[in-house]
């Protein structure tokens, strides 16, 4: 006579678990890898097209096509073209494989130099020049965090090797904006009855110990995790999401994979709604596909029964849904 699942030892009930948490890393793993690729080809084929459009203007430049009154405003154009490119590049190299992140660089650099060279040939005279700015690497360009932080008072950070955040903080409203979270990993910690908006796309978010917050976010370039967080509202979208040791938190979702929840209660999810200026740009530089969303797809590693949905999450009823602005 088989031992119902009630009797059976704890140790396979924990390797049962063990195995399910395996196939969803595997399986998210695939998902993650195939959104990269999309996400990959989307920037190499605007690249493409950003670039050819320079060269164009340069080929302009170079013929002498372009009238003498308007070789300077042309050149100040096009060193700004370079700058836009520059920049729509180092924010997609966690995206791209090492030969197209150098082959992207190069022809970067091939713009300024070639851009350089017409300038000192077509404006000797330095005091008429618009100097094209020097190729800047990931690293540098972001803007100082304090130069985009709204709030009451001025925040004091700490950087901890690459990530930045608000730690300790009671009753503020707090924005962040652009380039100062730029695929930069994003701490919240120790925060009570706080509103945060993160106008931009943070390369990850990690959030610990809150209380009555509100987390507004743009597109997460990858991950978002969440630990001893009670009674906030959530409104996120990202790759991926895993929720530890939460309670009573509502979440506004765009996830491109499976949700997971452990040692979690009382959740309640509900589509992704928020909106600002930038939004849609942001969205379309990471190069997701938004009808692929598993808002309302969660995985409870804390609920093994495959006949029965999890206690622990529900779908927020469309009455009780906000609207963020």
């Amino acid at each position: 006579m088989e031992a119902s699942a009630d009797l059976m030892p704890e140790r396979l009930l924990r390797r049962g678990r063990e195995l399910q948490f395996e196939r969803q890393r595997k399986k998210q793993d695939r998902e993650l890898e195939d959104t990269n690729r999309k996400a990959s080809n989307y920037f190499l084929d605007q690249f493409s097209k950003s670039h050819l459009e320079i060269e164009d203007e340069l080929n302009n430049l170079a013929s002498g096509v372009v009238e003498n009154s308007l070789i300077p405003s042309s050149i100040h154009k096009i060193s700004k073209d370079i700058q836009t490119l520059q920049k729509h590049f180092s924010a997609s190299t966690m995206i791209l494989c090492l030969h197209d992140v150098r082959k992207s660089q190069e022809r970067i650099q091939m713009l300024q130099q070639r851009l350089h060279e017409l300038e000192e040939q077509l404006l000797p005279k330095k005091k008429f020049g618009f100097k094209a700015r020097k190729p800047v690497n990931k690293e540098t360009v972001h803007v100082k965090v304090a130069d985009e932080i709204d709030c009451g008072e001025t925040l004091q950070k700490k950087l901890i090797e690459n990530d930045f955040g608000v730690k300790n903080k009671t009753n503020e409203s707090i924005i962040m904006r652009g380039n100062s979270i730029l695929d930069k990993d994003v701490v919240l910690q120790n925060l009570t009855g706080c509103t945060v908006k993160l106008m931009g796309s943070p390369g990850t978010l990690h959030m610990s110990n809150m209380q009555g917050c509100t987390i507004l976010s743009g597109p997460i370039v990858r991950s978002v995790l969440i630990e001893n967080c009670k009674n906030c509202k959530f409104v996120l979208p990202c790759q991926q999401l895993r929720v530890h040791s939460s309670s009573q938190c509502d979440f506004y979702l765009h996830v491109t994979s499976r949700a997971i929840i452990e040692d979690t209660v009382s959740v309640r999810v509900a589509p992704y709604n928020w909106t600002y200026d930038e939004i849609d740009k942001q969205f379309s530089l990471l190069g997701w596909d938004l009808t692929k969303n598993h808002w309302d797809s969660m995985d409870d590693f804390n609920w093994l029964a495959s006949d029965k949905p999890s206690p622990n999450w529900c779908i927020l009823p469309e009455s009780d849904r906000e609207i963020w602005s």
